[in-house]
């Protein structure tokens, strides 16, 4: 993470993916996403998850789980 804060430092969020593992939190005022995966990942038991970013005076982040349907 600090790596890419070193090649974007004015940036005031960033959005990553690849591990499928989520995150979302806030780290020396920038706010760091990883939505996860939607599908449930087998590798790690992990629910299907996906984040919803809200933007306007401060950016907030939420994690969701994808319902399970039967």
């Amino acid at each position: 993470e600090s790596s890419l804060w070193n090649l974007f430092p004015e940036a005031d969020c960033m959005i990553y993916g690849h591990t499928h593992r989520p995150v979302c939190h806030h780290t020396a005022g920038k706010l760091i996403i990883n939505p996860g995966s939607f599908q449930t990942t087998g590798r790690y038991g992990a629910p299907g998850t996906y984040a919803i970013l809200e933007v306007g005076e401060t950016l907030k982040a939420v994690l969701h789980e994808v319902p399970i349907l039967s």
